[in-house]
């Protein structure tokens, strides 16, 4: 184990041989440009911390906590997020690549994912409470038990929701999403 502690520091162009990330803590980090797809970032901890242009795909996420972190033009494909430390998770996706993604049970209630493509994510009984989803792409994507009150899906597209198994209370959909809440009914919207 290493246990380093990094605060206010930059990481530029970094790959998974340049660094070692599980069990170190990250506080008010910026990682640009890296590569870390695959990585191990086992017991991390990553506090007011930001992700710029990085690949993070297939990272495995057990009992990493991330707190006020965002990330921005981040490819996160195929990451199991339900392996996080949920306590006090807190994190925004801003046009991210979020494919296979999955987010079971995770306390998300207000997050942000702004401009992001999420095919085929997992939210099943995730808390999506006044969460927004703008300029999102969520073709295949499961909400099954998924608590969406007074979230904004009026900027998302390619949803398909079952209001019977989900909680949408006082949620935000544009008129061109009717038929993603239609859809198990079996019926044809003209």
């Amino acid at each position: 184990m290493n246990n380093n502690y990094f605060e206010d520091q930059q990481f530029s162009g970094l790959t998974d041989s340049d660094i070692a990330v599980q069990y170190n803590e990250f506080e008010q980090c910026t990682f640009n440009n890296c590569d870390f797809s695959g990585m191990n970032f086992k017991a991390a901890k990553f506090t007011d911390c930001q992700f710029n242009n990085c690949n993070l795909s297939m990272i495995n996420l057990t009992d990493i906590s991330l707190n006020a972190v965002e990330f921005h033009n981040c490819k996160l494909t195929g990451v199991d997020f339900s392996l996080c430390n949920d306590f006090l998770l807190d994190v925004s996706f801003h046009q991210c690549l979020l494919n296979f993604v999955n987010f079971v049970k995770l306390p998300m209630a207000k997050t942000l994912f702004r401009g992001c493509q999420l095919h085929e994510a997992n939210f099943t009984q995730t808390d999506l409470s006044g969460a927004v989803f703008d300029e999102c792409d969520l073709k295949n994507t499961i909400f099954e038990r998924t608590n969406l009150t007074q979230a904004d899906l009026s900027g998302a597209e390619n949803y398909i929701i079952n209001p019977e198994k989900s909680r949408i209370r006082n949620a935000k959909f544009a008129l061109s999403g009717l038929p993603g809440l239609v859809a198990h009914y079996d019926i044809k919207i003209v």
